[in-house]
């Protein structure tokens, strides 16, 4: 789609003229532009043309202009918008019999990445609702239909420039027919005159008054004359006039704080606006200005209000105009909707903010509810809003479980050793941050970084850029903190995971994430993050994290994230385990079906071997709920094992642990597993343990059960217990 203004004829491509019947025309399909990419345009100008002044092309934006020259009769340039989108607005302005012309192509920019009529919208909205006004930028290549939302009654001047560009043709052309045709109302006029002043009917009272006063002599005497003329000088019309004044004083105001953008040195838009950006807002300023000096306006008064509805403001030709395009003009674009147009950040800036707003909502629908929020503040930065610097998005969120989450944008980690969390070596300024402080005080950290840029050169499909995942790796291993004095030494890394949130569209079938791997061994991988989506894969991996709404076992220790893989990677002959001395309590098989001896060599502490089914260790942990992290079997240190005399099961033996294995059950030998399978489960999965020398256990613990569930414990608890329920589970999660 391509739009003209003003409206013109078009040449199809069979040959046709198509009529000026619209001041839009669809081109071919292929006709599209698109974000990040260069397009040139050429204008081929005909001989009729005037040479001086030449033509020119003219944009708000200095460097936009810059890239057209002339070369003979043809205009032309190359034109890349970046990441802004939206309709880019071409003005050709020529001369022709020494006549100004000018003609304005507008044509859409795409994004390549989302929906420019669903997704930006949404963005939109979200954005509006948390900071108003920001996401609306000064100048930039594209306008955008800018919608209606809320706090547009403030005084904004990005919205009243826009409105004005929009509406002064009109306002002029209203002003016109009011010039043509003005409102005038029969007012009342009291004058005194004497008796050789009256003229005209007088009413018979005055009549007999008069002709008394001069029989009597009384020639000196006033006498009230009431008349009714008609006068321009109405509410109405002073309206009007107050209309044009402010008006066009706000104009050239407005130019008058982007003069100064050019020679200051702390404003953003410096050397980024043209200059005939700025002789067009001088020149439309002029306009209204010379409408309001015009004589019919010199003897009209001030406008000091109206004492009710005037008919004539809403009804009569012109001054109801007048009247709808001040009221467009005071409250911007809660009247006009979306028929107003104003530049917008560039999507790259406005996807960033909105991945902080879009994972602050998908931890609430896990059941975390907002409880303080930072107030950010806006700051005017030129003639746009910006985000305070230091003054960051911090959401603080709790749920029943006693888990308070905090989800913050662009903190910065600096080099100071002094602060908590730092860096040794460069600042660190993550886009999103994601703390979790647990009941116990510990606090763990995941990052988040939105890139709004696809790498779509894999067969995979849409994938986030290389070297953003390579940041996440800096990110990660960069960041250290320094641990409780009072409970630990040294440092340790604080943060768990890193992940990039990108503009990918994929199905989202579970499991099916191209870095579901990395973000499963190493903590390192990238979300997919779209407005208007389940966004699945991100929703399914904080549920994972922090459990559901009414299902929170997973938060009643940071050490159930702590032993995830990802926390575990380690150096070569290096061990990292949260429990040292983790010890196995399960009971030895019953006799029945064993070789003989094999039983009592766990009581003799001669036996050399134990296996386990993979899902009876799996269980440990999830006994209660679902979901719980299974035991890694590479941090079992000791082996307790309970051995039944006959009426109760003691332990009489501790084992060390010197290997363990994961075997089908038809790979562990006849002497290991003290017998053979049973029909049926030769596929079935177990871990082999293999045995040290056995330690006497000085213990009183008995226990009667016969089907004993296996718990983990620590080595040092098992001589003061008596019972199992004496033994704290240390994988064992309750809900909070």
């Amino acid at each position: 789609m391509v739009r003209f203004s003003p409206a013109l004829d078009v040449l199809a491509e069979d040959g046709t003229l198509k009529a000026a019947d619209t001041a839009e025309y669809c081109l071919a399909e292929q006709a599209f532009l698109f974000e990040n990419l260069a397009y040139e345009f050429e204008f081929t100008l005909s001989d009729g043309v005037d040479a001086s002044p030449p033509p020119r092309i003219r944009h708000p934006l200095a460097a936009l202009e810059s890239c057209f020259r002339l070369r003979g009769n043809t205009l032309r340039g190359m034109v890349q918008t970046g990441n802004d989108i939206g309709w880019l607005a071409l003005t050709l302005e020529y001369h022709l019999g020494g006549r100004l012309h000018r003609q304005t192509l507008s044509l859409r920019v795409y994004p390549v990445k989302m929906d420019i009529d669903s997704d930006i919208p949404q963005i939109g909205a979200q954005l509006d609702a948390q900071y108003p006004l920001w996401r609306f930028a000064f100048a930039r290549p594209t306008l955008q239909d800018a919608g209606s939302g809320k706090a547009r009654s403030q005084r904004f001047p990005l919205f009243w420039l826009a409105q004005l560009a929009r509406l002064q043709k009109a306002l002029e052309q209203a002003v016109r027919r009011v010039l043509d045709a003005p409102h005038s109302r029969l007012q009342d006029t009291v004058q005194q005159r004497k008796a050789d002043r009256l003229h005209g009917r007088l009413s018979p009272r005055l009549e007999e008054r008069v002709a008394g006063d001069l029989r009597n002599g009384l020639t000196h005497r006033h006498y009230r004359v009431d008349k009714k003329h008609l006068q321009t000088d109405t509410p109405e019309n002073r309206f009007v006039k107050m209309v044009l004044q402010r008006t066009g004083r706000d104009l050239q105001r407005f130019a008058a704080n982007i003069r100064c953008q050019f020679v200051s040195d702390d404003k953003p838009d410096e050397g980024r606006l043209s200059a005939s950006f700025n002789d067009g807002l001088q020149e439309n300023a002029g306009r209204l200005l010379q409408l309001a000096a015009r004589p019919f306006f010199r003897d009209i008064g001030t406008f000091t209000g109206m004492n009710g509805d005037s008919l004539v403001l809403h009804h009569r030709h012109g001054y109801a105009t007048v009247y709808r395009i001040w009221l467009e003009l005071r409250r911007y674009l809660d009247v006009a909707g979306r028929h107003g147009e104003g530049s917008l950040k560039n999507i790259a800036e406005l996807y960033e903010v909105w991945c902080v707003l879009a994972l602050r909502d998908q931890l609430k629908n896990l059941g975390f509810t907002v409880e303080e929020e930072s107030s950010v503040r806006l700051d005017k930065s030129g003639m746009e809003m910006k985000l305070r610097d230091g003054s960051h998005a911090v959401f603080m969120m709790e749920r029943g479980c006693g888990l308070k989450l905090r989800l913050a944008h662009e903190p910065a980690f600096g080099t100071n050793g002094n602060k908590e969390i730092f860096s040794w070596t460069t600042e660190q300024k993550p886009d999103i941050v994601l703390e979790a402080e647990f009941p116990d005080g510990r606090r763990l950290h995941w990052i988040f970084d939105a890139k709004y840029r696809i790498d779509s050169s894999e067969k995979k499909g849409d994938l986030a850029p290389e070297d953003a995942i390579n940041q996440m790796h800096r990110y990660r291993d960069a960041l250290v903190m320094k641990a409780d004095k009072e409970t630990e030494s040294g440092q340790r890394r604080p943060v768990l995971g890193a992940f990039v949130l990108y503009p990918g569209f994929h199905d989202e079938q579970p499991g099916a994430n191209p870095y579901q791997q990395g973000i499963d061994k190493i903590g390192i991988g990238a979300f997919p993050l779209l407005p208007g989506r389940e966004n699945r894969w991100l929703a399914d991996f904080l549920a994972d994290t922090f459990g559901r709404s009414g299902f929170a076992y997973m938060q009643a220790e940071a050490g159930v994230h702590e032993l995830h893989d990802a926390a575990r990677v380690n150096t070569y002959n290096l061990q990292l385990s949260k429990y040292p001395d983790l010890t196995l309590v399960a009971p030895v098989a019953p006799k029945s079906g064993r070789q003989a001896g094999y039983i009592e060599g766990f009581e003799e502490g001669t036996a050399g071997w134990y296996h386990i089914p993979v899902d009876t260790l799996k269980k440990i942990g999830k006994q209660k709920f679902a979901g719980a992290t299974p035991v890694n079997v590479a941090d079992i240190r000791y082996l307790a094992l309970l051995v039944s005399d006959g009426t109760e099961r003691h332990i009489p033996r501790i084992y060390p642990v010197e290997k363990c294995e994961e075997l089908r059950r038809d790979e562990i030998s006849l002497v290991q597993a003290g017998g053979v399978p049973k029909p049926g489960t030769e596929d079935k999965r177990y871990v082999l343990f293999k045995l040290g020398s056995g330690e006497v256990c000085k213990s009183a613990l008995r226990t009667g059960g016969r089907n004993v569930s296996p718990r983990l414990v620590s080595i040092s608890e098992i001589p003061q217990a008596c019972t199992l329920e004496d033994l704290p589970d240390h994988y064992l999660y309750e809900s909070a």
